[in-house]
Formats: C-alpha cells, sequence, structure tokens
C-alpha cells in the first residue's frame, strides 16, 4: 500500500477482503472468488461499486448441472452426499443451487462439512451404508487439494 500502486490484483475471496479492508482507493481487481455478492465484496455483479471488480470462477447454475450428470451416469442414484469445506465463503451459495436442483432429479442431499484428510475419510466411509448413494464434491482448496484421496476412497468403496 505504501507504494501507491495504480491497482491491486488480488486473487481469492480471503485475500481480496483484506485488500478492500486496507484500501478504499486504490483500484481492487479480484479472480477466483466464487460469491462475490454473497461474500459482500461486491453489492452487484453488474455494478460493483467502489474501488473494486473483478472476475469470479463458478455459476451456481453448475451445481444442478453435476446432478443431472451424476443422475444421467447412476439412474439409481438417489441419496447425494454434498462433500464440501464449510469454511469456504462460496460454499453457501454452491449448496443453495445443489438443493434448488435436488427436487426435480428426485434426489435427497445429505450435507457432509470437512475440514481435514479424516473428516474426508469418515464421510466417504459412511456412503456405504447407504442404498443408491452418490458423491458429490464441490470445488475448492480443501477439496481440490485431497483429489486424490477423495478418488482414492470412492473407488475402493465403490
Amino acid at each position: 500500500m505504501r507504494l501507491n500502486p495504480d491497482v491491486i490484483l488480488a486473487h481469492g475471496t480471503e485475500t481480496s477482503r483484506i485488500m478492500q479492508q486496507h484500501t478504499r482507493t486504490i483500484s481492487l481487481v479480484f479472480t477466483t472468488v466464487t460469491d462475490p455478492v454473497g461474500s459482500g465484496l461486491v453489492a452487484s455483479l453488474a455494478h460493483p461499486g467502489g474501488n473494486i471488480t473483478g472476475f469470479t470462477n463458478f455459476e451456481f447454475s453448475m451445481a444442478g448441472k453435476w446432478l443431472e450428470l451424476l443422475k444421467e451416469v447412476a439412474p439409481t442414484v438417489r441419496n447425494v452426499t454434498v462433500l464440501f469445506n464449510p469454511d469456504n465463503a462460496g460454499m453457501p451459495g454452491q449448496l443453495n443451487a445443489t438443493a434448488r436442483a435436488a427436487p426435480a432429479l428426485g434426489l435427497q442431499l445429505t450435507e457432509a462439512r470437512v475440514r481435514n484428510r479424516s473428516e474426508i475419510e469418515r464421510a466417504i466411509d459412511g456412503l456405504r451404508a447407504e442404498p443408491n448413494a452418490g458423491l458429490l464434491v464441490l470445488p475448492e482448496f480443501l477439496t481440490t487439494g485431497h483429489r486424490d484421496v477423495i478418488t482414492g476412497l470412492g473407488r475402493s468403496r465403490r
């Protein structure tokens, strides 16, 4: 901030929030923010307001499409566990979009809040007892970082 740049590029929700707290005059452009409106960074995508604008990396309607694809490849699925990191500011929007899409597909959703590998393992192990179960992993840094664990457990536990 002491250098007084013309613009600051911030990656992710938390970094963008921190930068926004430190300046209201330097232009701030964010990237990879899942829910800029819901997280309070901007008033709206069309009219962000203030000194901030940027790019979202996720369109919430995609969550419904993922459920459609799951149902297409596994038509007998009735119960879907939605694996997500509750500490991610973008999750409420993704969860709401998923919940809105589920009834039309005849799906029941169960939330699996995970913050680490052992919680991921417990959530996936819990699927074994569920008949006609499916798994939807919402994308974000934690789940992407544990993708090998998630896919390995999913494969071994079918």
